[in-house]
């Protein structure tokens, strides 16, 4: 399970691909829990959690590069 507020108490982990890496398993296991729970407003507390403190450049960059990714190839 994603929670946003333990994922910013961790640290991000080795250089910048293993970080994206990490971004991308979160987005993964979010973009999970939001279908099981049926429950979009997971996203928004995410990404409010990630950009107000924190550095993990490289989680980030993962996180939502996985999500927009994973839009342009579902169906509207």
């Amino acid at each position: 399970m994603v929670n946003s507020t333990s994922v910013l108490l961790q640290p991000a982990l080795g250089d910048w691909a293993s970080q994206n890496r990490q971004g991308r398993e979160m987005a993964d296991a979010l973009v999970q829990r939001m279908i099981s729970e049926e429950n979009p407003l997971l996203l928004g507390r995410m990404l409010s959690s990630f950009y107000s403190g924190g550095e993990h450049a490289g989680v980030k960059t993962g996180f939502v590069q996985q999500l927009a990714e994973k839009l342009m190839t579902s169906r509207i």
